[in-house]
């Protein structure tokens, strides 16, 4: 497909370090950084999301024509002209296809070694229309989402993950360490939900109502039942139990951490039963 061969191209650079580390790049701590903002009509596409550091947040707007993403580079360093120096080396590129528009974010340093990144970041919030679908991937950063966006595919690889006011017919989220937090406006019939960590806790909060088959466990850890009368037993590392007339099917795993189940009493945007974005 044409979005492959894109993704292969703007990916194809590796996220690598210098070729020696800087053990004084960070001393004292100057911070130097550059804000820039993207906007773009989706036409229906998806939005890629793709950095090696940094924090993501995506938004929806129901007057939003299109995605508006701000994008904040960062770079540490000894001095306030190294640190600007080494700002440089964040670099962001963009393309797009018929199916996708892709952002990415990378640290562009000579070598192989991946200590030459640290203190290099960008941190990138999007907004977009309702009903967009979005992917995100970050080796090192914290994730939120709000709104009832189309699908959300999350990878991380260390960092927590909060999705708010969830009603997607489509979410994956997959984290190596960090905890998940999913407090859900509604379940759509037939949607596919898949929650993971391998190292970390996952709540999930349920709007009343809710129609849906449940899939949970945790490799080293608990079931909490907080409201929402999966009737857990008591030091239950697994429950597969139908809500309502299900329909839905929802997968919630940890590696090793504990897994809460939770009711979601007030859908505002922050606060839905467990915690909010």
């Amino acid at each position: 497909m044409r979005h492959a061969a894109l993704l292969a191209v703007l990916l194809a650079a590796p996220l690598a370090g210098c070729r020696q580390s800087e053990p004084g790049a960070l001393a004292g701590r100057a911070e130097a950084t550059a804000t820039e903002e993207r906007t773009v009509a989706l036409r229906g596409r998806t939005l890629v999301l793709d950095g090696f550091a940094g924090d993501v947040r995506v938004e929806t707007d129901a007057e939003a024509t299109g995605a508006r993403v701000r994008l904040v580079r960062r770079a540490l360093g000894a001095t306030q002209a190294s640190a600007s120096e080494r700002l440089a080396r964040v670099t962001v590129e963009t393309g797009g296809d018929g199916e996708l528009y892709q952002i990415v974010w990378r640290a562009n340093l000579p070598g192989g070694a991946m200590d030459g990144a640290a203190g290099l970041s960008a941190d990138a919030v999007a907004t977009v229309p309702p009903g967009t679908d979005v992917v995100v991937r970050t080796l090192a950063g914290g994730v939120a989402a709000d709104g009832p966006l189309g699908s959300l595919d999350v990878g991380v690889g260390a960092g927590t993950v909060v999705v708010g006011r969830a009603a997607s017919r489509r979410i994956r989220i997959d984290v190596r360490a960090g905890d998940v937090t999913v407090n859900a406006a509604s379940v759509p019939a037939g949607a596919e939900w898949t929650v993971e960590t391998a190292a970390g806790d996952v709540d999930l909060a349920l709007p009343p109502g809710a129609a849906l088959d449940l899939d949970a466990s945790t490799g080293a850890g608990a079931l909490v039942d907080r409201g929402l009368g999966a009737r857990v037993p008591a030091g239950a590392a697994a429950l597969r139990t139908r809500l309502g007339a299900g329909g839905a099917r929802v997968r919630v795993r940890t590696g090793a951490g504990t897994v809460t189940l939770g009711r979601a009493t007030d859908i505002d945007g922050t606060e839905s039963g467990i915690a909010g974005p």
